[in-house]
């Protein structure tokens, strides 16, 4: 591999989801949130874009901006290691900043701790959230001890009483009717303004907040489940789940009008699942969280499993 590789960089474009799908699905057997192209997207943000991207046929390396470090992305392929070598050592001479590596497998953890990578702990990526989105572990659901006759029991009373609170609020503001559809971009202009508007209100006027779902509206994946909540024609709830492995998804996003629709959360997150798994899904991983409020409204779900990704820094 060349010791300069960092002028074959190229800009992410919508058709190259074809590419990270094709190169995706070989990790499936993972089943790792980041097995997605709307993670990939999502995380790769700050470098204009959808982000960057190295791919020599056998290797890809996605590549994001946050706060004057460079940050690589879910790093796959044959040559990995090297290639985050090559890549940590030019971004850090170019930006004179640690280069994070997210969302490594642990044999490829192992070997970058052989070349003098650490783990995120040693460098965090911020003061209020070390591990960014990971400062709290990811909750995985298994889909079929919460949809159907399951929501009724015990261990999920909490639930129930937000779901039952949202059903309340219906009727005294007088929605009878509780649309949950596709979300088609592509098809419907109409769709990109709504799903932008319950951003906008559930990001209560921080743009950078809203940012991050800025890909999602305009390219969701298309080997994943997207949808739109509605109550008549007022949007409350934009959802993204990503194909992360043949029977698993990840939720890259739960966007919802919390503060005027109390339970509206809750409800969204039931109705997908039960839409995920009519299409086969069983397992869904929740992602990790910056805060701890976040983690336990994912808890409340009765996860079967928590998992912690592994985040690296090169710190030369």
């Amino acid at each position: 591999m060349s010791r300069s590789i960092t002028h074959l960089i190229t800009p992410i474009r919508p058709e190259d989801e074809k590419l990270y799908t094709k190169v995706l699905r070989r990790e499936y057997a993972n089943e790792t949130y980041a097995n997605n192209w709307a993670y990939i997207t999502q995380a790769c943000r700050g470098s204009g874009g959808l982000g960057q991207k190295y791919f020599d046929g056998t290797t890809l390396v996605s590549i994001g901006m946050h706060e004057g470090h460079y940050v690589l992305v879910r790093p796959l392929g044959a040559n990995t290691v090297a290639a985050a070598q090559v890549f940590c050592r030019e971004f850090y001479q170019i930006s004179g900043k640690p280069v994070y590596v997210k969302h490594v497998l642990p044999e490829q953890a192992d070997n970058l701790k052989c070349i003098g990578f650490s783990d995120i702990r040693e460098y965090p990526w911020s003061e209020s959230f070390p591990r960014d989105d990971d400062t709290f572990p990811q909750p995985v659901i298994e889909l079929d001890s919460i949809i159907g006759t399951k929501i009724d029991e015990p261990q999920h009373a909490d639930i129930r009483l937000r779901l039952n609170r949202f059903l309340n609020n219906m009727t005294e503001r007088n929605f009878f009717y509780f649309h949950f559809q596709d979300y088609e971009p592509s098809e419907n202009e109409h769709q990109k303004a709504q799903a932008r508007g319950v951003i906008s209100e559930w990001a209560n006027g921080d743009r950078e907040k809203a940012a991050a779902y800025e890909n999602m509206v305009e390219h969701p994946p298309s080997e994943g489940f997207s949808y739109l909540a509605r109550f008549g024609n007022l949007a409350a709830g934009f959802m993204v789940f990503g194909r992360t492995g043949n029977e698993s998804a990840g939720c890259h996003a739960n966007v919802c009008n919390y503060r005027n629709m109390p339970g509206v959360s809750e409800a969204c997150m039931i109705t997908a699942f039960s839409k995920l798994a009519a299409n086969g899904i069983k397992r869904v991983n929740l992602g990790g969280s910056e805060t701890r409020q976040l983690h336990d409204f994912k808890m409340k779900f009765k996860p079967h499993e928590l998992r912690e990704s592994i985040h690296m820094v090169y710190l030369p």
